[in-house]
C-alpha cells in the first residue's frame, strides 16, 4: 500500500514538473535582457526591441521597412517551442492595443522554427506562410545589436 502511495505521489509530482518544462527557456531574444535585434536583406529590414519594462516584453514589437515605407510588426515567440509568428500591420496599428487590433488588418504573416544563439537567431519559415511583398522568403537571420 505504501508503495502505491509513493508511486502515485511521484507521478503527480512528475506531472506538475513535466508540464512546466520549456526546452527553449533562456534561449529566446528576451531571455538575454534589453536589446535590439535586426534582420537586413537587400529588399527590406526587420527589427525589434526587447524592452523589459513593457508588460508583454516576451512578445516584442518592431518594424519592417521596405522602400521608405515602414510597417508595424508583432513578434510572437510561442512558449515551450522554437516557433515564431510575425504579424505585419500597417504602421498606424503601432498605437493600438493588442486586444483592439483588427486581425483582418494583418498584411503578412510569417511563421517558422527558430535556431537560437546568444547573439543571433534564424527563422526557417514555413512553406505556406512565407510570402512577403509577393516574394518567397525561406529564412530570416536576426543579429543582436
Amino acid at each position: 500500500m505504501i508503495k502505491k502511495i509513493i508511486v502515485f505521489c511521484s507521478c503527480i509530482m512528475l506531472l506538475f514538473v513535466g508540464c512546466n518544462f520549456d526546452p527553449y527557456s533562456g534561449k529566446r531574444p528576451f531571455d538575454y535582457g534589453e536589446s535590439m535585434w535586426m534582420c537586413i536583406t537587400d529588399d527590406y529590414s526587420v527589427s525589434f526591441n526587447v524592452d523589459l519594462e513593457t508588460k508583454d516584453y516576451y512578445y516584442p514589437e518592431g518594424e519592417l521597412s521596405k522602400e521608405n515605407i515602414t510597417y508595424f510588426c508583432k513578434f510572437y515567440f510561442i512558449h515551450q517551442t522554437n516557433q515564431l509568428s510575425i504579424l505585419v500591420y500597417p504602421l498606424e496599428y503601432k498605437d493600438i492595443l493588442d486586444d483592439e487590433r483588427n486581425r483582418e488588418a494583418v498584411l503578412f504573416e510569417l511563421n517558422g522554427e527558430c535556431d537560437f544563439n546568444p547573439n543571433s537567431f534564424t527563422v526557417n519559415l514555413e512553406e505556406s506562410k512565407n510570402i512577403l511583398f509577393n516574394q518567397k522568403v525561406e529564412k530570416l537571420e536576426f543579429k543582436k545589436l
